[in-house]
C-alpha cells in the first residue's frame, strides 16, 4: 500500500483485486433489490404491518439495506491504475462510512437475536403474546437501534484514545484494524450473539415439546378422569376382575360373553386414543421440522459471520494479505443477502403480498 500522490495524505492506496471489486458491486445490488421488495412490500401492505414480528423483519431489512448501500460504495474511487483510493482513519468520510457500517451491521446481527427471542415468546405463552402490540414492537426497535448507536459511537471516537496500537494509519477498509479493536468486537459482534441465538432456539425446540405433552395428557385427563400412565393399568385390573367375578356353572358361555364385551369396550376406548396419539405424532414431526428450520438459522448465521472474525483474528498475530481479509468480508455481506429470504420471503403475508407485487396488483381480487 502507498499513500496517495499529492499533497492530500488523508486517503492511500490499496491494490484489490479486480475481480473482487465486481464480486463486492454485484453482491451490494443484489442486497439492495431483496430488501427493498421486502421494504415496499411492508410499507404496501396493512396486514403485514399489524403483526409485531413483522416489524422486526421490515426493520432487519432496513439495517441490511444500508449494508448494501455501504458495500457499494466500498471502493467506489479508484485511479487510473486501477488501485483503490481509501480514506485513512481520522477524515470525515472514514468516520461517517465506518459509522454507517458498524451501525447497520449491529443492528442486522441483533434483530435476528431480537426475531428468535418474540419467537419464544410466542411458543412459551402464547395467550400474553397476542395482546402485545405493534407499537411495542416498535419501542423494542427504537431502543435496539438507540443502544447500538451510543455503543458505535462510544468505539469509533472514545476507545481509540485507549488503543495500545498507533491508529493513524488504519484504514477505511477491514485491513490492519488494531488488535484491541478486533478482540472487542469478536464478543459483541460474533459470540455473544451466537450464545444466546443457541440458547433461545434451544428453549424454542423445549417449549414446543413441552407444551405437546401436556397438551396430551390433558386430552387423556379428560377421557379417562385420570393421566394416561395409570389408565392402562386400571383397565387391566378391571377386566381381571369381572372375568373372575362372573365364573359360575356356564363357565364357557359367562367367559366368552365377558370376553366379547371386553374387546368392544377396549375398542372404543382405543380409538380416542389412537386418534390423540396420531395427532401427537403429528405435532412432533412439526416439532422436528421447526428444529430443522432453527437450526439451519443458526448454521447460516454461523457460516455467514464466523470465516470473517477468524481471519481477522489471525490477522492481529500474522499478517495477512489485503485480499483475503477482503473476501472474507463478503460473506458477512452475504448475509444480508440470505435474510430475507430467511425471514421475509418464508412468512404467509410476506409471500402473498410479493405475489401481488409481481403480478402489478395492489390488492388480490
Amino acid at each position: 500500500m502507498d499513500l496517495a500522490n499529492g499533497n492530500d495524505t488523508d486517503y492511500i492506496l490499496v491494490d484489490v483485486p479486480v475481480s473482487l471489486q465486481v464480486i463486492y458491486f454485484i453482491l451490494g445490488i443484489a442486497i439492495l433489490v431483496t430488501n427493498l421488495i421486502v421494504i415496499i412490500a411492508f410499507l404496501l401492505d396493512r396486514d403485514i404491518r399489524s403483526v409485531p414480528t413483522n416489524i422486526f423483519i421490515f426493520n432487519l431489512s432496513i439495517s441490511d439495506f444500508l449494508m448494501g448501500t455501504d458495500l457499494i460504495f466500498h471502493f467506489s474511487w479508484s485511479n487510473e491504475s486501477g488501485l483503490i483510493v481509501a480514506p485513512l482513519y481520522g477524515t470525515l468520510w472514514c468516520q461517517l462510512n465506518t459509522a454507517i457500517y458498524y451501525q447497520a451491521l449491529l443492528v442486522s446481527v441483533w434483530t435476528v437475536v431480537v426475531i428468535s427471542w418474540d419467537r419464544l415468546q410466542m411458543v412459551s405463552n402464547p395467550f400474553k403474546y397476542r395482546q402485545r402490540t405493534v407499537r411495542r414492537a416498535v419501542w423494542i426497535v427504537i431502543t435496539l437501534w438507540s443502544i447500538l448507536l451510543l455503543y458505535v459511537c462510544f468505539n469509533l471516537f472514545v476507545l481509540p484514545m485507549f488503543y495500545d496500537d498507533p491508529i493513524d494509519q488504519v484504514y477505511c477498509i477491514e485491513t490492519d484494524l488494531p488488535n484491541d479493536y478486533v478482540l472487542e468486537s469478536w464478543w459483541t459482534d460474533f459470540l455473544l450473539p451466537f450464545v444466546i441465538l443457541v440458547v433461545i432456539n434451544v428453549r424454542v425446540v423445549t417449549q414446543l415439546r413441552k407444551a405437546t405433552i401436556e397438551k396430551y395428557d390433558t386430552q387423556m385427563k379428560e377421557m379417562y378422569g385420570t393421566d394416561a400412565s395409570s389408565n392402562q393399568n386400571d383397565r387391566t385390573s378391571s377386566k381381571n376382575y369381572d372375568i373372575t367375578s362372573n365364573s359360575d356353572g356356564n363357565e364357557n358361555t359367562s367367559e366368552f360373553k365377558m370376553i366379547g364385551e371386553e374387546t368392544t369396550l377396549s375398542t372404543t376406548l382405543k380409538l380416542p386414543e389412537l386418534r390423540i396419539q396420531k395427532a401427537v405424532r403429528l405435532e412432533l414431526g412439526k416439532i422436528q421440522r421447526t428444529t430443522k428450520i432453527l437450526e439451519i438459522f443458526v448454521g447460516v448465521f454461523v457460516i455467514c459471520l464466523l470465516p470473517y472474525y477468524i481471519v481477522i483474528l489471525i490477522d492481529c498475530f500474522t499478517s495477512l494479505p489485503d485480499w483475503v481479509i477482503l473476501a472474507s468480508y463478503l460473506n458477512v455481506c452475504a448475509n444480508s443477502l440470505v435474510n430475507p429470504f430467511m425471514y421475509a420471503f418464508m412468512c404467509r403475508k410476506f409471500r402473498h403480498r410479493f405475489e401481488l407485487m409481481r403480478k402489478c396488483r395492489r390488492r388480490a381480487n
